[in-house]
């Protein structure tokens, strides 16, 4: 399951829907019926500077956009916040929950990433799989972090689309059955990881959102049916259409900079098709 659960913060979740019309792109013009027109940007969860560096068309359409939306605010009460979530607050010890040689191997893994011993005796099988999942983080300035701290160093009104608690509570509300489950995948694939991510990468910078949706049902496969069907409802079609109506307020003033993660953007249950039956007017810039 990891392969294509845990993969969900790289890519801010999976996709399990064609592209359909709105397959290559990733800065996209959206304008409303009354000819206010703002952009939506694709973001991945990366420091890579490939994808921090901002192409000149999405760098002159941030400048110019008199106010940012993300899909959580990046302060830091709500960076604390999601990191309070990713652990037990209840005495519970991750050893009890998953038993002594997991959590050695979890131990191992997590050293890694700079998590001392003592913090990860209380994370969450859940936080413990996202985080393996993940690339080492080279500077922690990830896109979506970078783009927010512009708009505020910029003076733009920033905006969250989503709660914290709204976000996190997605894996948060997971059986306790199924993090384990999914922490198992995540060790066993640890040294492949890497090569899994490079290709979302490649795709991602080639403004493909074919080849991602191609390639996120490439690592579904071998998901038990049901769970990937779950995991379809909660983390991808309710969070678009939330997203899609949270978005308005700003699409209605115009010149507004909305990002969110890639995959929410095609297929017929996303965020570009909901905008564009909503009315607007949706077209590649980038």
């Amino acid at each position: 399951m990891i392969k294509r659960v845990g993969l969900f913060l790289v890519l801010i979740f999976p996709l399990l829907a064609n592209a359909g019309q709105f397959s290559k792109g990733l800065l996209w013009e959206v304008t409303s019926q009354s000819g206010q027109v703002s952009h939506v940007l694709g973001t991945m969860h990366s420091d890579d500077p490939r994808i921090t560096s901002l192409a000149l068309p999405v760098q002159q359409a941030f400048d110019n956009a008199k106010s940012f939306t993300g899909e959580v605010m990046m302060d830091m009460t709500t960076i604390m916040s999601m990191s309070q979530m990713m652990y037990y607050t209840d005495g519970t010890q991750l050893k009890d929950v998953i038993g002594d040689d997991r959590f050695q191997k979890c131990t191992e893994l997590l050293v890694q990433y700079g998590v001392p011993d003592f913090m990860v005796g209380m994370m969450k099988p859940w936080a413990v799989a996202t985080t393996i999942s993940l690339p080492k983080p080279q500077t922690g300035q990830f896109l979506d972090l970078k783009l927010f701290q512009q708009a505020m160093a910029a003076g733009k009104p920033v905006y969250g689309l989503e709660s914290a608690h709204e976000q996190m509570s997605v894996m948060d509300d997971m059986p306790e059955s199924e993090q384990i489950a999914m922490l198992d995948e995540a060790i066993e694939n640890f040294d492949n990881l890497p090569g899994i991510f490079q290709r979302f990468v490649d795709a991602y910078l080639s403004r493909d959102l074919n080849q991602l949706v191609n390639l996120n049902e490439e690592f579904m496969k071998e998901s038990d049916p049901a769970v990937a069907k779950r995991f379809e409802k909660n983390l991808l079609v309710k969070r678009n259409h939330l997203m899609a109506d949270r978005m308005q307020p700003r699409l209605k003033e115009g010149n507004a900079f909305i990002a969110i993660g890639a995959l929410h953007l095609p297929g017929n249950e996303g965020v570009l098709n909901l905008l564009a039956r909503k009315g607007y007017r949706v077209k590649a810039v980038y």
